[in-house]
């Protein structure tokens, strides 16, 4: 791929993707047998090369595809693509449908050979030549495989939610004035958080910030986000650095975090579903609100803050379950360590471990138990020295379902597991600041 300056202009274009291959494939639907509540997602079909006899090119060199109801077409480059530096995706496309119909309810997908994916909802109506615009900070993480890095983009897939008649041209990546433009940057989450106002804006290698508090060390929050990250190093040996920087929103208002994130959901073609807590991330995005009292010094921050920091390792999908929520408490609670957690603990309601662990939401009020599994799994002598390739097994898998992988890498069952665990948390104190490295 080559890179050439737009004369009189900021950004740079990214040439390439010049001659665009399509495949077609039907996605099967969903198996409709549920697991804990949850739909099976359908296997992802073999995609079918078209013969040339297939496709019909028009006078603008455009593609036309005809898409039913769950088809996908695959524009394909090659080679995988480093597209770090690219901020916007550019696809020339238009409806070719008889006028009346429907609009056509797409999903632009940019798929990774890492098996990660990146995707935002389209409507295309329009008959005359035009394009859509995607800004690759703006779209939304797949929910299964890894976080992408855009270092390895194989492909851009077309999804039709409905049925399609388009004239797809070649895809045109857009490079940004900035290094890693694919990543959410300050600029895009603070005008989607707060509008047009002028609010706080601080980059960082780590953690960018973005806020309306006039009185909020941004300083010091991103050297907490500097000490987090050591934490995560330390509890979670062979995870990758960070592959892009985290951001924070902090809002004056204390209960304004939920819009401040809704409004960033919305802007990535999305709905945020009702949360409950004093914050919430999304994709590596932390929001929470202002405390005058405690300041940067709220435990829900350093909680909040260990959340968007993992999501940024790009090492698994965007939620992993019991272990996301495990290290973030580990790090609120090395951090903000609570007097007389012991005792409380050992007598909360407790569910069954093998719900707290499988790989799905942790359950309401269970989140005490799976920061005390994180703390076994690490420091009881009979796992610890498992503790790295059990890592190593949930990130092969891509999930963080304990319950297969228990015997085959603990050399335990379910049942032994938490008999073990039981005797943990009534031997052992709270988790607290973990000791000097």
């Amino acid at each position: 791929m080559e890179v050439s300056s737009m004369s009189g202009s900021r950004l740079s274009v990214v040439t390439g993707w010049v001659g665009v291959a399509v495949v077609l494939s039907l996605l099967l639907p969903a198996d409709p047998a549920l697991a804990r509540g949850k739909r099976r997602r359908a296997a992802r079909p073999e995609a079918v090369w078209l013969s040339a006899d297939d496709l019909v090119v028009h006078d603008d060199g455009s593609t036309e595809l005809r898409l039913a109801p769950g088809q996908r077409a695959v524009l394909s480059p090659g080679p995988p693509a480093d597209l770090l530096d690219v901020e916007t995706l550019v696809l020339p496309v238009r409806s070719l449908a008889p006028a009346g119909s429907p609009p056509s309810q797409l999903e632009l997908r940019i798929l990774s050979a890492t098996g990660a994916m990146h995707w935002r909802p389209v409507e295309v109506a329009w008959t005359t030549p035009g394009r859509v615009e995607i800004p690759l900070g703006l779209t939304r993480a797949g929910t299964e495989g890894p976080v992408s890095d855009w270092s390895h983009v194989s492909g851009i897939e077309l999804f039709a939610r409905n049925g399609a008649l388009l004239a797809v041209g070649a895809p045109r990546l857009v490079g940004g004035d900035r290094p890693g433009a694919a990543w959410t940057s300050v600029d895009q989450v603070a005008l989607a958080a707060f509008g047009p106002r002028p609010v706080r804006r601080t980059p960082g290698p780590v953690l960018g910030v973005v806020t309306d508090v006039a009185d909020a060390d941004v300083e010091a929050l991103q050297a907490l986000a500097d000490e987090v990250s050591g934490v995560l190093d330390r509890l979670l040996p062979g995870v990758p650095p960070p592959c892009g920087p985290a951001i924070f929103i902090l809002t004056a208002d204390r209960d304004g975090w939920f819009d401040a994130m809704d409004r960033v959901t919305m802007a990535m073609g999305g709905n945020l579903q009702p949360a409950n807590g004093g914050g919430l991330t999304l994709q590596g995005i932390a929001a929470v609100g202002w405390d005058p009292e405690l300041a940067e010094a709220r435990p829900v921050i350093a909680h909040e803050l260990a959340h968007a920091l993992l999501d940024r390792r790009c090492w698994m999908p965007d939620d992993i379950g019991w272990l996301d929520e495990a290290v973030a408490v580990r790090v609120q609670l090395h951090l903000h360590p609570q007097e007389g957690l012991t005792e409380e603990m050992r007598g909360w309601k407790r569910a069954p471990l093998a719900r707290v662990l499988d790989g799905g939401r942790v359950p309401r009020g269970s989140y005490w138990q799976a920061v005390t599994v994180l703390e076994m799994l690490r420091r009881h002598e009979r796992y610890a020295g498992h503790w790295p390739a059990l890592l190593e097994a949930i990130r092969s898998r891509g999930s963080a379902d304990l319950r297969p992988l228990v015997q085959p890498v603990l050399g335990v069952d379910m049942e032994e597991l938490e008999a073990d665990w039981e005797r943990w948390v009534e031997e052992q104190p709270a988790p607290g600041p973990l000791p000097p490295p």
